[in-house]
C-alpha cells in the first residue's frame, strides 16, 4: 500500500507542477496578444504556444495520481481480504 501512496504523490505532483507551468506560460503570453481572458482565448493560446500535450498531460498526471493513492489501496485490502477467505476455507 505504502508504494502506491507514494507514487500517487509522485504522479500529483508532477501533474500539479506541469498544469501550475503551463498556466505561467499562458499567463505570459496573453498581454502579447491583447485579448481578454476567457475559455475561448484559453484555448487559441494553448494552441499558439503548443501546450495541449503537458495541458492534458497534467490532467492525466493528477486524475492517476488521485486514484493510486485513495482507489488503488482499496484493491489491495479486497485482495488480501479474498486470499484469507480462501486460507480460512
Amino acid at each position: 500500500m505504502e508504494r502506491f501512496d507514494r507514487i500517487g504523490g509522485i504522479f500529483l505532483i508532477a501533474g500539479s507542477l506541469l498544469f501550475g507551468l503551463i498556466h505561467l506560460a499562458i499567463a505570459m503570453y496573453i498581454p502579447n496578444v491583447e485579448a481578454t481572458i476567457s475559455f475561448q482565448h484559453l484555448w487559441a493560446t494553448l494552441w499558439a504556444i503548443h501546450g495541449f500535450v503537458p495541458y492534458i498531460l497534467s490532467f492525466i498526471f493528477m486524475l492517476l495520481g488521485i486514484y493510486f493513492i485513495f482507489f488503488k489501496e482499496g484493491k489491495e485490502l479486497n485482495e488480501q481480504k479474498a486470499s484469507i477467505d480462501k486460507i480460512s476455507l
